[in-house]
């Protein structure tokens, strides 16, 4: 079986929880005797590049793409999705394992979309809560833990705060995105600071839109429906649950090891979510 894991960046330029993740997941992968290969942004490449890290092939594909407003946004995608997709298809994986989409010219969703579209199986695990909260933290204003429902104007408020903007400026500004985005109007596309602060609520709606698709790209539809789409997953809410401490290592093996037997699985086994509760699964 031959599997691709997709991720922002790798070992050893970028080192992180994430990327000891993927690192881990790849090595015990090899040890089955499976292919696997790593595949990253190759930023500011005209052409695709690989090195080796630790026995495991890493492939950068070509991204040439010169960031701008637009991108951090999300209003536009970065040019390099073309090489990502050729190079997919020429590769002709079983399945493909996502470790994190991002705005910006990095991973994004459409890059699971070009994915999907090429009938290949994807995976996609969600290391950070950036999909369900613009801060990535669920906690709200700085000061409570979040229940984790997307209330656009209310989430806007809460990223502006994150940002370091003052409260009562942050629900002024929120206010008035809530008006411009219901009137269909989106002020990100000014592509100045001051379209970008009047658009906080349109972003927000973008998350809960990137959501849907991602959900509906991951083959997830019946587990995140358009009904509970608003819900914050239970795995990610746990982690900020005071009473029950921070993930410990039991939980952190079964993560990894249900990761492990998706891979090793039929196809079939891809497309069914899988949920972890605070003690166990």
């Amino acid at each position: 079986m031959k599997i691709i894991h997709v991720i922002p960046g790798f070992l050893p330029e970028h080192v992180a929880g994430t990327e000891i993740y993927c690192w881990s997941i790849c090595k015990y992968l090899l040890s089955r005797g499976e292919e696997t290969e790593v595949v990253i942004p190759g930023f500011g490449q005209q052409q695709n590049s690989e090195y080796i890290y630790d026995g495991i092939r890493v492939i950068k594909y070509a991204e040439p793409t010169q960031q701008n407003r637009l991108h951090i946004s999300g209003l536009t995608l970065p040019e390099g999705i073309k090489n990502f997709r050729q190079y997919i298809q020429d590769a002709r994986p079983d399945c493909v394992h996502f470790h994190g989409i991002y705005a910006g010219i990095g991973i994004t969703v459409q890059h699971i979309v070009e994915v999907k579209a090429l009938g290949i199986p994807v995976i996609y695990t969600m290391h950070l809560p950036g999909h369900i909260c613009a801060t990535e933290t669920l906690i709200y204003k700085e000061k409570e833990i979040c229940d984790g429902i997307i209330r656009p104007v209310r989430c806007a408020s809460c990223h502006l705060v994150h940002q370091g903007n003052g409260a009562t400026a942050s629900n002024i500004m929120a206010g008035l995105s809530g008006i411009l985005q219901k009137t269909g109007i989106d002020a990100g596309y000014w592509n100045s600071s001051l379209g970008t602060g009047l658009s906080c609520v349109n972003r927000i709606t973008d998350i809960q839109k990137r959501l849907r698709q991602l959900a509906g790209a991951v083959g997830a539809e019946r587990g995140i429906g358009r009904g509970r789409i608003r819900k914050a997953p239970d795995a990610i809410r746990v982690l900020h649950r005071a009473e029950n401490g921070p993930i410990g290592s039991r939980q952190i093996r079964v993560c990894l090891d249900l990761i492990i037997r998706s891979h090793l699985a039929g196809h079939a086994e891809f497309e069914r979510p899988i949920c972890l509760e605070p003690d166990g699964v």
